[in-house]
């Protein structure tokens, strides 16, 4: 009879943090929470156009008045006094935290941070003196939990005791939508849901500061930030002298419009704080690396792609309807049409460069700070309901299932290590290092060789991912002994090997996502002298070990990709139960 393992729980099984998906985690300088190195594989493409009158325009930096209150909370005009003395009562504690930090080890700074943040989070969210005594009780165990689990150093690559700190994501309920519409009611739906989660800044010049407060870097409480288009790295960091107020969508193009009291440029998710040169250099081009566009990645850091891309989605779909706004294809769109872009473009980026850490924190920190919450750094596949590459989508997508919320099957019950390979027939299962997640697509476009990541993490028994849940269905191959993993879209996981002219004794080992083997050649016009889809499972006590041919599934810590190789490394499958 086959038996399966169960996988342990983590610690700190009474953790809670304050985003859904956020994962917690710590970058060089401590953000509220720790940070992977992203690898920036791209290079920049288009050249910055002349600047527009638009840009100059915005160029006036922010009254002083402004600038000196920067470390007090911008406050909502929805806000209520009830609201500011949580926020004033959240900063003051994380302040006491960074002082308290600076006498201790790194190590002992990573762990003030980390409770600091996450009490901040649950006393802004308290409804009641039972929930008050709830938190007093998990803040003792999170202690204890962090202390145990402290390592001696920190890597960039994540390990499994830093999961503890995982909660069911939070915000699902606030995105309660129903995936059997699509397009224009899909969008409005949102929409109506995006307005529930906050209010706007009190006039266009207050969107400055509280930009920069959302962005504080390497802290909550700093007074520096990370200006919009650069990466959070204390080389970037900066104050508001030499900021401006960045229109990601296009004072000219409909950012300024002034119906309902001007609501889009009150926005602080739409305006950003960005470098006056950087703003200037834009202009009001779209976004894309095409003629008449503007590649945000010019900045140096190319997962500004990403964030641009959802900044447009969030503000299509919030101000769609009411302003008359839309996306378009058609970069020399004139002014007066209210369009943004590229769609096709902005649709890939929202795909290719998933949401970082500190874009998550952004996003959390808008939300606690009154203001409203991007749904698209929550959940970039809402994207897929609303567009294809065309405009608005006319019919439901059919190459994405529906997201999983944490109520559904799929978070529910136990996953269990498979010990015996023999019994994946017939089962769904997700494919890790035990932080990292093997996804149904590549890496990047050109190169099929290289398959996206993404974080996952488990905690009380369930599984809580970064980025999307992907469960492979495994089937029985044709050749005995061997398994096919199938993705949601009908794809299989495919190993081979192509011939190499300046090493013949060393071929590249390589992996695709492909339908069929001639999907497979059109992917790659490579040479190939073995290509399939069927893979040898092995086990131990280390885990299982995945080999198709001579080609052994593996991971890459240095690239954060998964790819092929010629030797066999141990991973994680975990079957839905």
């Amino acid at each position: 009879m086959k038996t399966k393992v169960p996988f342990l729980l983590l610690l700190g099984m009474a953790l809670t943090t304050a985003s859904c998906s956020v994962i917690p985690f710590s970058s060089s300088g401590s953000i509220d929470s720790s940070t992977t190195s992203a690898t920036s594989e791209g290079t920049s493409q288009a050249s910055s156009p002349t600047a527009t009158s638009e840009a100059s325009s915005d160029t006036s930096s922010a009254p002083t008045s402004e600038q000196s209150s920067q470390q007090s909370e911008p406050t909502p005009s929805s806000e209520s006094s009830e609201q500011s003395s949580q926020q004033s009562s959240e900063q003051s504690s994380e302040q006491s935290s960074q002082q308290s930090s600076e006498k201790s080890s790194e190590q002992s700074s990573q762990q003030s941070s980390e409770k600091s943040s996450e009490q901040s989070s649950q006393q802004s969210s308290e409804k009641s003196s039972e929930q008050s005594s709830q938190q007093s009780s998990e803040k003792s165990s999170e202690q204890s939990s962090q202390q145990s689990s402290q390592t001696s150093s920190q890597t960039s690559a994540l390990t499994s005791s830093e999961y503890t700190s995982v909660s069911i994501p939070e915000e699902d309920t606030r995105w309660n939508l129903d995936f059997s519409t699509y397009g224009k009611t899909f969008r409005d739906s949102l929409a109506e849901l995006i307005r529930k989660t906050g209010g706007l800044a009190s006039s266009y010049s207050a969107t400055l500061s509280a930009g920069a407060k959302a962005a504080a870097y390497p802290s909550y409480s700093s007074n520096t930030f990370i200006p919009f288009y650069h990466e959070a790295k204390d080389s970037e960091k900066t104050t508001t002298s030499g900021c401006n107020r960045e229109h990601t969508w296009p004072n000219s193009r409909g950012g300024g419009d002034k119906a309902g009291g001007g609501e889009i440029e009150k926005d602080p998710i739409m305006v950003r704080p960005t470098l006056t040169k950087d703003n200037s250099d834009r202009g009001n081009n779209f976004y894309g690396t095409g003629s008449n566009e503007w590649d945000p990645a010019d900045c140096g850091y190319e997962g500004a792609r990403g964030e641009s891309a959802r900044i447009i989605l969030y503000v299509a779909t919030c101000y769609g309807s009411s302003h008359g706004l839309s996306l378009s294809n058609n970069p020399k769109d004139a002014s007066t049409m209210k369009t943004m872009g590229t769609l096709k473009t902005l649709l890939q980026w929202n795909r290719t460069y998933q949401p970082t850490a500190f874009e998550k924190t952004v996003n959390d920190r808008y939300d606690k700070m009154g203001y409203r919450r991007n749904p698209f750094v929550d959940h970039p596949e809402y994207a897929e309901w609303i567009w294809d590459d065309n405009g608005l989508r006319t019919s439901a997508p059919t190459d994405i299932d529906p997201p999983v919320d944490s109520s559904s099957s799929a978070y529910s019950g136990k996953l269990y290590d498979l010990a015996d390979v023999t019994d994946m027939t017939g089962k769904k299962v997700v494919i890790t290092t035990g932080a990292k997640m093997l996804c149904d697509r590549a890496n990047k476009d050109t190169t099929p060789w290289y398959l996206a990541s993404a974080d996952v993490g488990f905690y009380q028994g369930k599984l809580v991912d970064d980025d999307s849940l992907v469960w492979f269905t495994v089937e029985s191959g044709s050749t005995s002994g061997t398994l096919r993993f199938k993705t949601s879209s009908g794809k299989y996981l495919y190993g081979y090997t192509a011939p190499n002219a300046s090493k013949p004794a060393n071929p590249y080992y390589s992996i695709m996502i492909a339908k069929d083997e001639a999907e497979a050649a059109q992917l790659d016009s490579k040479e190939k002298s073995y290509l399939s889809n069927e893979w040898k499972a092995t086990s131990d006590t280390s885990g299982v070990k995945l080999a198709s041919g001579t080609v052994n599934l593996n991971f890459s810590d240095k690239y954060g990709t998964w790819q092929g190789s010629s030797s066999a490394a141990s991973l994680k499958i975990f079957a839905q139960a």
